[in-house]
């Protein structure tokens, strides 16, 4: 069981559901029953009194008590011996005597360890015997009767016996009481209840005569209840719920007689006295009296006067019909929204137009308005919820906008406000209006969207906005016109003309200012460009003014052109930049032409007389002509280096990066070089490392650049020295190691090694070469995105080392091949190759003499080909037209036609469909010969074309035909 002591646990001031919250279920149990009977506190009973005068003189005990056990005390309701009236329960015997249910005795409490230190034992009143017989009421022990003696004692079977029956007695005597006074708490509370509901009641017999009429009906009808017993009871007509007379109501004898078990009427009654109307409508309530074999005795009930009732029922009909005629009136839908306290939402009054707004008919939704709601989509349901309940929390309006969907499955908006108001019973309410306004947010949409897309447009173009007042000498600008001015953007929403003219340049300011007082009303739109006082240097601002609405009101956008004016500036040195690029295309157009064109004839005629076996030259002159080839060469060669490296630098060069193999690259290379490889003589080594790496490069320039660095290191090796290429991978890059063992480069001269024209000051006796050949491999390494490099090792020679992005699955390699040395007949030139039967015929179509007379000798040195010739354009299509050609030589400035739109028009006609058509030009770079081969050409063949590159070509030609 579970104790409570006053003090720091004490539990006065809780509610009983708290405390009994707080106890075990038994003990909370038995304090409900305690409480149920109503008993505690209250005036003594004679009967309980005389009990316990009884137990004393039959136990020959002073002190006999009733105790009733709370949660914190012990109350007596009868104490014999004793002036106290209760104490504290920590101090109680009688609580030891709840747990079994059975009597408890104590002989000696100064003997009894749980006793022996109670205040009640060792002080007033010194209790030293005790016995107590449990008060069990419905199963629960809600106290004792119990005897108490000062001196040590103990009873014989027959008293306890004597004590636990009169303890029976006790609880008769307090369940009887509590009985009786729920008796009359009942009958109090009805007729209570009937004094507030009615205000006379009256009894009838059988025969409808009263035969008991309450007070009340004195003060409302203004007779006697002794007037009216013996009576018949009034028989008026029966009304309707508005206090009217319907045709063929019945009458009150007639509903009686039909004996209906309850009946509630609204009859009028008459009335007397002069302050009284004739008749008084009232509520006649009605219960058949049966008697004990259920045969009818007659009639009881109440009567209420319900005039005013009626009267403020009229009252509430008219002036919801003038709300119902105003509301025809109105767009929308006035209403009334109620909340209960269990959370239930009614809607006690809405306007017709709720089905016009909501598609509802306001009867649907009067006892449960969650039928309103639920003709709004889910998602905006709750959100509706929640802004009611937050306008129910602090009082607040309830605004509301939602979307729904019409029975023609068209969305429309409605929303509207609604004001609460807390009734006195703690129901809220809201009246409020609602209405579709889906056009008007449609036109605000609208409104809405143009100003986002003006705003939009403002900021993307980056434009302030701002108004001139030129009456008052302000000047309104927005947050973005007051930046692009560097002004702060202050509350006030106007500022001086001055402050803002202060902004501008003073080398602008003048003008912009006459510019603005010229015209108060502009006819025409202007626009201003000026630079800004403050914000640095160059800042200038361009401003457009138009005329405002009013007479010297001026309105104008802003916008910084500081940007504008440089990308121009930038524009047209871009575009000096272009035609200088274009110009200097052009003059490397020419000049390859111009140079190649003599150098076809020098170099031409020169191979000719040294292969002319008819005419042999003497031993003098053809070493005379040797030097005249090499020289040559030596020309043609530095004209193509001069010519790459401008065009590398230029942005020029053509460059299609993909996928190459290094192996195949290194091979090309040691076969274009191995006769300067036999001629030196040095050794070309295998390759070694991983040879077969994918490299991302452009196939053309790689090929060029390790042609360049294999030539160089062949060229300044030392003789019978060794040229070796090693392949490494590391981090996604490929590196190609090319060495010499020839003298290397002095350290002074190191730094100079990859400049154009640079010889390292080598003699005039080293070998031969322009000093272009590093520095535009360089230019094409750097343009396929790597770089190039060299070292010095200790032992001697030079290494040079290209690094290039790896491209491609990549495997590791095979062992390399050596090149073996050959002889010098095996670097002599290709033998001519010539066929046994009809020569095939070419025609050279060509405006340069010299040209023609060289080509017109190459070709006749050999059997298989005969040549014409033609000056122009039209001898061209005149020959063709005549003749069968297996080839066309056409040069691609053709005096004043152009060869590609003349191959163009060649390619159109049928019978020249079989023809091969080569272009023989001296315009050598990678964009023309791409162009010509686009336009239609089989072959192009450059100038100077050597006799040996002649024949290989007209070989391959013979055999494709």
């Amino acid at each position: 069981m579970v104790r409570w002591r006053c003090g720091a646990n004490t539990t006065f001031g809780m509610s009983p559901e708290l405390k009994f919250g707080l106890l075990d279920a038994p003990e909370a149990q038995r304090l409900r029953c305690l409480r149920s009977l109503a008993i505690l506190d209250t005036p003594p009973d004679p009967a309980l009194d005389a009990l316990t005068r009884a137990v004393s003189a039959q136990l020959d005990c002073p002190i006999v008590l009733v105790s009733l056990v709370d949660d914190e005390r012990q109350w007596f309701k009868s104490h014999h011996g004793l002036a106290a009236t209760q104490t504290p329960r920590d101090m109680a015997f009688c609580a030891h005597a709840l747990t079994d249910g059975r009597l408890l005795e104590v002989p000696d409490a100064q003997a009894d360890a749980r006793f022996r230190d109670n205040p009640l034992v060792t002080g007033e009143p010194g209790i030293r015997f005790y016995a107590g017989a449990p008060l069990i009421v419905q199963g629960h022990t809600i106290g004792t009767l119990c005897a108490i003696d000062r001196q040590p004692r103990q009873l014989t079977a027959q008293q306890r016996e004597v004590l636990t029956a009169l303890a029976k007695v006790a609880v008769a005597v307090i369940e009887r009481s509590a009985a009786q006074r729920r008796t009359e708490l009942s009958e109090a509370r009805l007729a209570d209840t009937l004094r507030a509901a009615s205000d006379f009641q009256w009894e009838v017999d059988s025969e409808l005569r009263f035969t008991w009429v309450g007070h009340g009906v004195e003060a409302l009808l203004g007779v006697t209840p002794a007037g009216l017993v013996g009576q018949p009871i009034w028989n008026p007509l029966i009304l309707d719920a508005m206090g009217m007379s319907p045709v063929e109501r019945p009458t009150l004898h007639q509903r009686l007689a039909a004996r209906h078990d309850t009946l509630r009427l609204l009859v009028e009654l008459p009335a007397q006295g002069p302050a009284s109307p004739p008749r008084r409508p009232v509520l006649l309530s009605a219960v058949p009296v049966l008697g004990l074999d259920n045969a009818p005795l007659g009639w009881r009930g109440t009567v209420k006067d319900v005039s005013m009732l009626l009267e403020g029922v009229r009252r509430s009909r008219e002036l919801e019909a003038r709300l119902s005629s105003i509301a025809a009136q109105l767009p929308g839908v006035i209403f009334m929204l109620e909340r209960h306290h269990s959370g239930q939402l009614r809607l006690p009054y809405a306007s017709e137009r709720l089905l016009e707004v909501f598609g509802l008919r306001p009867e649907a939704a009067t006892d449960d308005a969650l039928a309103l709601f639920a003709q709004v989509p889910e998602a905006q349901r709750s959100e509706l919820l929640r802004g009611l309940v937050q306008s129910a929390e602090v009082g607040g309006d309830w605004a509301f906008e939602c979307c729904i969907t019409d029975a023609a499955a068209a969305e429309r908006w409605v929303g509207g406000r609604a004001t609460p108001t807390r009734l006195s019973d703690g129901r809220q309410v809201w009246y409020g209006y609602a209405a579709d306004f889906t056009e008007r947010r449609h036109a605000a949409q609208a409104m809405a969207s143009a100003q986002r897309r003006l705003q939009q447009a403002l900021d993307v173009g980056h434009l302030g906005v701002l108004s001139i007042d030129l009456a008052s000498a302000t000047v309104v600008a927005d947050a973005t016109a007051l930046r692009l001015h560097g002004l702060p953007n202050q509350e006030a929403p106007s500022r001086p003309l001055a402050a803002w003219l202060a902004c501008i340049a003073r080398a602008d300011r003048e003008a912009v200012n006459a510019a603005i007082a010229s015209d108060q009303q502009l006819r025409a739109p202007i626009t201003l460009s000026y630079r800004l006082a403050i914000g640095g240097d160059g800042a200038q601002l361009e401003l457009q003014l138009d005329g405002g609405s009013a007479p010297g009101r001026l309105l104008g956008l802003c916008r910084d052109v500081t940007e504008q004016e440089r990308a121009a500036s930038a524009q047209r040195d871009q575009a000096s930049a272009e035609l200088a690029q274009r110009q200097q295309t052009a003059f490397l157009s020419r000049v390859s032409h111009e140079l190649r064109t003599p150098m076809n004839a020098i170099l031409g005629f020169v191979d000719l007389m040294r292969t002319d076996n008819a005419t042999p030259l003497t031993p003098q002159h053809r070493q005379w002509t040797e030097h005249v080839m090499s020289a040559g060469q030596r020309l043609m060669s530095l004209i193509n280096d001069l010519l790459d490296l401008t065009r590398i630098d230029s942005g020029h060069h053509s460059l299609e990066l993909r996928s190459c193999t290094l192996l195949s690259l290194i091979d090309a290379s040691h076969g274009l070089l191995l006769p300067l490889a036999l001629q030196k003589p040095v050794s070309l080594m295998a390759p070694t490392g991983k040879i077969r790496l994918q490299v991302l490069a452009d196939q053309r320039g790689l090929e060029q650049v390790l042609v360049n660095v294999f030539a160089n290191a062949i060229k300044f090796n030392a003789p019978h020295g060794r040229v070796s290429c090693h392949v490494e991978a590391q981090a996604e890059r490929a590196l190609i190691h090319i060495s010499d063992e020839g003298p290397g480069i002095p350290a002074e001269r190191r730094d100079r090694l990859f400049q154009p024209f640079e010889r390292l000051g080598r003699a005039q006796a080293s070998p031969e070469g322009s000093g272009l050949g590093l520095a535009i491999s360089r230019s094409l390494v750097e343009a396929m995105g790597g770089r190039i490099s060299a070292s010095f090792p200790a032992h001697g020679g030079t290494c040079i080392t290209i690094e290039l992005p790896l491209a491609g699955d990549n495997i590791d390699t095979e062992p390399g091949r050596l090149y073996a040395l050959a002889g010098p007949a095996q670097a002599a030139a290709t033998a001519t190759a010539t066929t046994i039967g009809v020569p095939r015929r070419a025609i050279y179509a060509d405006d340069n003499a010299v040209n023609t007379l060289l080509l017109q000798a190459m070709v006749a040195m050999r059997s298989d080909w005969t040549l014409d010739t033609v000056a122009c354009a039209d001898a061209l299509r005149a020959a063709l037209a005549e003749t069968r050609f297996a080839l066309v030589i056409l040069d691609i400035h053709l005096g004043s036609d152009s060869g590609l739109d003349l191959l163009r028009e060649l390619r159109q006609n049928p019978l020249l469909s079989g023809v091969t058509f080569v272009a023989l030009s001296a315009d050598s770079q990678p964009d023309q010969i791409a162009r010509a081969l686009k336009a239609g050409f089989d072959d192009y063949w450059t100038k100077p074309i050597e006799l040996a590159e002649l024949n290989r070509r007209l070989d391959r030609l013979s055999l494709l035909q």
